[in-house]
């Protein structure tokens, strides 16, 4: 698959994305956020891709580097939607503390329930799934989807409603 079908894709997802930000939800922090995330990420996967071919990896051809780049790119966008629940702990917590460790506990969390075989049923560990090409049903991706949407119902519910 094309690079360009891929851009168009991530595109796709990342527009409406953009649009309900800025205009039904108005933050516009969140979307400056989401968009240094995502140049980072670009940045990250291009000079990844420079330096493969500098030293030419054995293996190389253009076809695996679109298929690796399509990959990053997706994990990339699951690990950064999967993100809204961190939102909810930072905005609840006040802080960067509760947050921090919602992060390091879900991910030693998803090491263990990997390491059982249940890894398909965690979201935290579907990305790490996903890039092994690991085959993950249905349920892997309802779990993906409720767990972003709940992370932000809960989110916005919390700047709309909380006493601030």
């Amino acid at each position: 698959m094309p690079l360009w079908v891929c851009q168009i894709s991530i595109i796709a997802i990342i527009k409406p994305l953009k649009f309900i930000m800025n205009n039904v939800i108005r933050t516009e922090n969140l979307t400056k956020s989401f968009g240094k995330i995502k140049a980072v990420n670009n940045i990250s996967l291009a000079s990844g891709l420079i330096i493969g071919k500098i030293i030419q990896l054995s293996g190389w051809s253009d076809d695996m580097s679109f298929r690796r780049a399509y990959t990053y790119l997706i994990t990339s966008l699951i690990s950064m939607l999967l993100s809204t629940p961190v939102a909810f702990f930072a905005s609840y917590g006040r802080g960067y503390l509760p947050p921090l460790g919602f992060v390091i506990l879900t991910l030693i969390i998803a090491q263990f329930i990997s390491l059982v075989g249940l890894g398909p049923y965690f979201p935290w560990a579907i990305p790490a799934l996903y890039t092994e090409n690991a085959q993950l049903g249905v349920i892997s991706y309802i779990i993906l989807f409720l767990t972003i949407i709940y992370g932000l119902i809960a989110t916005l519910a919390w700047w709309r409603f909380a006493d601030q």
